[in-house]
């Protein structure tokens, strides 16, 4: 039997995910660049952290109101010097990013195996107004007990309020929930802030860079089950 009573979960890249990576690559190639597969994934990750450090919120507002500034970013990272208006462009035209979205395989396994322990099962994400059509799309939304979104409250990761209001929603106490995240920013030191254990999911093969706070770092949602 498990010691905790709920699991807490962020959303993207976390349970699901956009085939983001394939898509760049294959805009790049267009505009004659050739990034390497691994080094696209490292700078999707190396932006993602730079935007929660230094925009908290932003990513989980709507593309167009913050891509461009995203992929010079991106394209910093890479070293690569296009035409970023064309880029953003052609990207929007045909690949829009969060248009598609995909479970990674190991998800509903995992959620599974927290219903088998009796853990009750939290959403707590930064996300516009189309998180619960994407839930629904992917046949996730029975899975939890409660949803919250940044959009519907008002409130937005790392802020505390948002972990209080989704631990209220479970009825726990910090000490017998953990939190699930793939960002140190918004969820290790917003998650903390409440008490929270984190469990920070890495899927890349360069680890965090930042060791203080109460997280264990993870390349996979299975590998929690050997700490609960």
């Amino acid at each position: 039997m498990s010691k905790y009573k709920s699991a807490i979960f962020d959303l993207g890249l976390t349970l699901i995910y956009s085939p983001r990576v394939k898509n760049f690559i294959n805009i790049c190639q267009r505009f004659g660049m050739y990034p390497k597969e691994e080094d696209v994934k490292r700078a999707f990750s190396f932006t993602d952290q730079y935007f929660m450090k230094n925009r908290p919120g932003v990513l989980g507002r709507q593309p167009k109101e913050f891509y461009m500034e995203y992929l010079a970013v991106m394209f910093a990272y890479l070293r690569l010097d296009p035409d970023i208006k064309d880029f953003y462009k052609v990207l929007f035209e045909e690949c829009p990013p969060r248009k598609e979205w995909k479970l990674y395989d190991e998800t509903i396994p995992f959620l599974n195996k927290l219903k088998e322990h009796g853990l009750k099962i939290g959403l707590l994400s930064n996300w516009d107004l189309s998180a619960r059509f994407i839930l629904d799309k992917l046949s996730l939304t029975d899975y939890f007990d409660s949803i919250i979104i940044s959009s519907e409250i008002g409130i937005e990761k790392p802020a505390k309020e948002a972990f209080i209001k989704s631990l209220e929603s479970l009825n726990v106490h910090p000490n017998e929930a953990f939190y699930v995240g793939d960002n140190y920013f918004d969820d290790v030191k917003g998650g903390n802030q409440v008490g929270l254990k984190v469990f920070l999911l890495n899927r890349t093969d360069k680890p965090c860079r930042f060791k203080e706070g109460n997280f264990k770092e993870i390349n996979s949602l299975m590998e929690i089950l050997n700490y609960i």
